[in-house]
């Protein structure tokens, strides 16, 4: 291991404990079992927060993939970006690793406060809104269930239907439209979650997704709207 490598081992086991478990540094806050990855001789140095502290191991990088700076939105192994366009600000990557509960809780937390939102949607408010996109888009119901991991039966009590799509259907019926649902327009549709356990008397609250802030291009030429920060 190189000197530089060595100065920067010890300072990463200096770093501040931001919590009972989370790191700290850079003014970056790591949750407990985040890694982040440097590059060293073709390989990468890889740091793991544990209880409050850095874990550094070398691991190889696999083959045409590279290794990222330190405080990198996600780094968390040996990946390529997902986007091929657009400058650093607006490149998203891929977290292969399953992520537990309490880490994804807190990360939505986090989210929510930065942005200021006055409700504290959890993950679950984030699953049902993407199975209401997906459904509204017309995304067959198993890649639905595929995609959020749960049964057929349970991602139904996620979707929600929109007033276009029922008139859409009623026009069906009477022979005026083919059998397929209309796009909902998303200006004027609100997308709703479902119960969650933070709402135990079921009241409704709403995300609402402008058309502006979505786009129908490819992933790899959409980055821009797309971030999964996972850190």
């Amino acid at each position: 291991m190189a000197s530089w490598q060595f100065i920067l081992v010890g300072v990463l086991a200096a770093v501040t404990i931001s919590s009972a478990r989370d790191c700290t540094y850079n003014d970056q806050t790591f949750a407990d079992g985040s890694k982040f990855k440097l590059p060293s001789s073709g390989n990468c140095i890889e740091f793991t927060c544990t209880n409050g502290g850095f874990r550094a191991t070398t691991k190889e990088c696999e083959q045409g993939s590279s290794c990222f700076p330190l405080g990198h939105e996600i780094v968390n192994d040996c990946r390529k970006t997902v986007c091929q366009e657009g400058d650093d600000n607006s490149i998203a990557f891929i977290n292969t690793e399953i992520m537990g509960i309490h880490l994804l809780q807190r990360t939505v937390k986090r989210m929510c406060q930065k942005v200021g939102f006055q409700v504290n949607f959890t993950n679950h408010s984030l699953r049902a809104t993407a199975a209401t996109r997906l459904y509204v888009a017309g995304v067959d119901e198993q890649l639905i269930v595929e995609k959020t991991g749960h049964r057929s039966s349970v991602v139904r009590t996620y979707k929600r239907t929109s007033d276009i799509q029922q008139v859409d259907l009623s026009g069906i019926l009477r022979g005026e439209k083919k059998a397929k649902l209309a796009v909902i327009d998303q200006d004027s549709q609100d997308i709703r979650n479902h119960q969650t356990e933070n709402n135990p008397q079921g009241l409704q609250r709403e995300i609402n997704i402008q058309s502006s802030d979505i786009s129908t291009e490819p992933l790899r030429r959409n980055c821009k709207h797309i971030y999964l920060l996972f850190r």
